[in-house]
C-alpha cells in the first residue's frame, strides 16, 4: 500500500458524447468516501445520466492518492484541453461533492470553459451535513489515524472496512463480507492514508464559501441536489444538506432544483431505474435553464464590450 502515497488521480473517459452536438461536452462524475474513483457509479447511473448532460462521461479516478484538489485541477485541465471541452457538467455522490464543487468552482473562476451544471446526489453540506452517526465514525477514524503504522496496516484496514460496513452486514451478512473479502484478496481495497485524506477533506470543507466565491461576471451553474428519501440514508442528512445547499446558491443568484430518489446511500447499483427516472426529470428542468442563463450571460458580454467601445472612443476623442 505504500506506494498510494506516489499515486496521482487521473481521469478516465467512461463514454463518447451522446450525439455530434454534445461532442464539446463533458460529464465529469466524482465518487464519494472509500472509493478509488467514479468508473463504478458511471457504469451503473450513467446511461440515464448522458440524457440529461449529453456530454461524454469522464470518472475521476483518485487512484488511492491523498485528496489534492489542484492535482485533481490539474488532471482535469489537461483533459479539457485534450479532449477539446468546453462546456462541462459536474455529478458528485456523497462525500465526492467536496473534491467535485471545487473542481467546479475552479473550472467556473479560471477558465473560460462553462460549467452548466452541478449535480449532487446524496452529498453533506460539509461537516454538519453528516448524520451522527457517520460523525461519530469519522472521528473514531481521525483519532486512529495519527498512529504512524496504521497507514499501511492490512489488518486494521480490514477492521476499518467492517466497520464502515456495519449497516451492509446486518442487511445481509453473507453478501456483505463475501464482498469485502474479495475485495481485500484482490487488492482492490483503498488505504488508510487515502481514507485520512477523505476524512480531513470533509472535515475541513467550506462547501458555503466555495459557492459564495464564484465570479459573478461568469457563465453561473444551475445546481441540482438529489436527495434519498423517507430517511433511508444513514451516512448523510439530506433533508440538511439540500437545504443548506440550495440557501448558498440562491444567495450567491443560482439557480437550486431538488429532486429525491428511492435508494439506499452506497445502493446506487441496485436502484439504476430510479436514478435514471430522476435524471429524465434533471434533464427536462435544465435545458431550459441552462438556455435561460446562456441568455443572462451573453447578454452580460454584450454589455461589457458595448461599455468597453464606447470607453475606447472617449478616450481617443
Amino acid at each position: 500500500m505504500a506506494e498510494a502515497a506516489e499515486a496521482k488521480p487521473t481521469i478516465r473517459v467512461m463514454s463518447e458524447a451522446l450525439n455530434e452536438d454534445a461532442s464539446n461536452k463533458a460529464t465529469i462524475f466524482f465518487h464519494g468516501f472509500n472509493t478509488f474513483g467514479a468508473s463504478d457509479l458511471v457504469r451503473s447511473i450513467g446511461e440515464g445520466a448522458q440524457q440529461a448532460f449529453e456530454g461524454e462521461q469522464w470518472s475521476v479516478q483518485y487512484n488511492n492518492a491523498p485528496l489534492d484538489a489542484e492535482e485533481i485541477s490539474d488532471a482535469l485541465n489537461e483533459k479539457l484541453q485534450e479532449r477539446h471541452i468546453t462546456s462541462v457538467d459536474v455529478v458528485t455522490y456523497s462525500m465526492g461533492d467536496v473534491p467535485g464543487i471545487d473542481a467546479a468552482v475552479d473550472i467556473i473562476n479560471n477558465d473560460w470553459r462553462h460549467v452548466e451544471s452541478i449535480t449532487i446526489l446524496s452529498g453533506p453540506a460539509d461537516y454538519d451535513g453528516l448524520t451522527e452517526k457517520t460523525k461519530e465514525e469519522l472521528s473514531i477514524a481521525k483519532n486512529l489515524a495519527w498512529i504512524p503504522w496504521i497507514e499501511y496496516s492490512t489488518p486494521f484496514r480490514y477492521f476499518a472496512e467492517m466497520y464502515f460496513y456495519k449497516d451492509a452486514i446486518e442487511r445481509n451478512p453473507m453478501a456483505a463480507v463475501g464482498g469485502i473479502n474479495t475485495r481485500f484478496m484482490n487488492g482492490n481495497v483503498t488505504t488508510n492514508l487515502f481514507l485520512s485524506s477523505q476524512i480531513n477533506s470533509i472535515s475541513d470543507s467550506d462547501i458555503k464559501g466555495k459557492i459564495n466565491s464564484i465570479n459573478e461576471d461568469k457563465f453561473r451553474p444551475v445546481i441540482n441536489y438529489v436527495k434519498i428519501q423517507d430517511g433511508k440514508d444513514t451516512v448523510v442528512d439530506n433533508d440538511y444538506s439540500a437545504e443548506k445547499i440550495c440557501e448558498y446558491a440562491n444567495k450567491k443568484g443560482l439557480v437550486c432544483n431538488v429532486f429525491e430518489v428511492n435508494s439506499r446511500h452506497g445502493e446506487y447499483y441496485l436502484s439504476t431505474d430510479e436514478y435514471n427516472a430522476v435524471f429524465e426529470q434533471v434533464g427536462e428542468l435544465l435545458r431550459p435553464q441552462v438556455k435561460q442563463e446562456q441568455a443572462r450571460y451573453a447578454l452580460n458580454l454584450y454589455s461589457y464590450y458595448q461599455l468597453d467601445t464606447v470607453t475606447a472612443d472617449d478616450e481617443a476623442e
